[in-house]
């Protein structure tokens, strides 16, 4: 990127009220067409205080850090303009400004605008942005400043002054989108990294970047692991590992941004709801969707899940699933699994007959045994015997 020098930005400055007359050379039906318009000298503007970063690497940071979309403009005397006038609509479009200081720019109906370079730039003490517009082969057309009237992470302004009249101006109003930039959007690759990973809910933002807390009613209803099978169903839990819900999910493109669809499904396989919501942020670490305010779309919540390890409740092996109990054989209750209570199994070679490789004699078994205890009792079994037969041959002899 080539951004001018302070001589050269002195030039800018004194040739910012005249069209470039290269600008004539971009198409105006094909790939990025002109916008160019004449702007007046920075020093023409008004001497208000613009509540801008007060230095241009916090500047660079806000404008790189989201996709923005044209939403408003007012005039000089704080009266809107609508988009559509031919004062602001040379201007409207989404814009995509890169943190390795190229831009490209788009009409509303996802037409190709503008591309080139971009840079934030200080001149006589007020913070502009500075572009140069290119071909497809790269050729300078045309370089614009604009000064900035307002910029952080919720809305980009910048002003356009009529050349020919310095009191008279239109500030153009951005706010973020999540309009994806055309032509950038890989279904199949967004679909892959959805489903290559379980997710778990770690934070969320409002739209301000203001920190929510998971148990903010913004958030809490976001909150928990999720599971997107490769197969098209999905399903969810809460923390504590309680289900939340299971259906059907599917990426998609709806007003030229990326968004996740769903539908949550009973027991039966019945829909009970479907959700879209835009995609904010998806890649092997990182999943964050934007839950928009119904009632005021300019306030959101940005759900952010980090990929996890925690596995999905009742699929794990001996985990005591509806498969198995304690050793994830079925049943235990029923002695029925391997090794249980009833000596059956082979769980120890058959530690409960006697029989096992743990077995060192000492148990009672169910016939016979080793015991002392055992010994004793055969011992006096047989004396009992030998005596009743010694009575028996007694009373024989005296009845007889």
């Amino acid at each position: 990127m080539s951004a001018p020098n302070s001589s050269s930005r002195a030039r800018l400055l004194a040739a910012s009220t005249l069209t470039i007359a290269a600008a004539v050379m971009l198409p105006t039906d094909g790939a990025f067409a002109a916008d160019a318009a004449p702007i007046a000298p920075l020093s023409e503007a008004s001497a208000e205080v613009f509540a801008v970063p007060a230095d241009t690497a916090t500047a660079t940071a806000a404008l790189a850090a989201t996709p923005w979309q044209t939403t408003s403009a007012v005039d000089q005397n704080g009266n809107p303009v609508a988009l559509s006038d031919p004062r602001a609509a040379n201007f409207v479009g989404n814009a995509y400004f890169k943190a390795n200081g190229t831009y490209t720019m788009f009409n509303l109906d996802d037409s190709p605008k503008l591309k080139g370079d971009w840079e934030m730039q200080i001149i006589d003490g007020q913070l502009v942005r500075w572009i140069n517009a290119k071909n497809d082969a790269g050729t300078v057309l045309f370089q614009r400043i604009v000064p900035i009237v307002d910029l952080d992470s919720t809305v980009f302004t910048y002003r356009v002054i009529d050349a020919t009249d310095p009191s008279q101006w239109v500030d153009i109003v951005h706010t973020p989108t999540t309009h994806a930039e055309p032509g950038t959007i890989d279904l199949a690759a967004a679909t892959a990294a959805l489903a290559a990973t379980p997710w778990e809910t770690t934070s969320a933002v409002d739209e301000r970047g203001n920190p929510i807390a998971l148990s903010d009613p913004r958030a809490a209803n976001f909150v928990g692991n999720a599971y997107f099978k490769a197969d098209g169903t999905f399903t969810m839990y809460n923390l504590d590992d309680s289900p939340k819900m299971q259906g059907d999910w599917e990426m998609q493109i709806a007003d030229g941004q990326l968004v996740r669809w769903i539908a949550a499904k009973n027991a039966e396989g019945a829909v009970l709801f479907e959700r879209i919501v835009p995609i904010v942020d998806l890649d092997t670490t990182v999943f964050t969707y934007r839950v928009v305010d119904a009632a005021d779309p300019s306030q959101w919540v940005d759900i952010v899940h980090t990929s996890t390890t925690h596995a999905e409740p009742g699929t794990t092996p001996g985990s005591g699933d509806e498969e198995g109990d304690v050793d994830g054989n079925a049943d235990n209750e029923n002695n029925t699994g391997n090794g249980n209570q009833n000596g059956t199994g082979d769980q120890q070679a058959g530690d409960s007959n006697g029989k096992g490789d743990d077995n060192d004699g000492t148990k009672l078994p169910n016939t016979g045994g080793t015991s002392a205890l055992a010994g004793i009792i055969s011992a006096v079994t047989a004396v009992l015997g030998g005596l009743a037969l010694l009575i028996r041959s007694a009373l024989r002899r005296r009845l007889g």
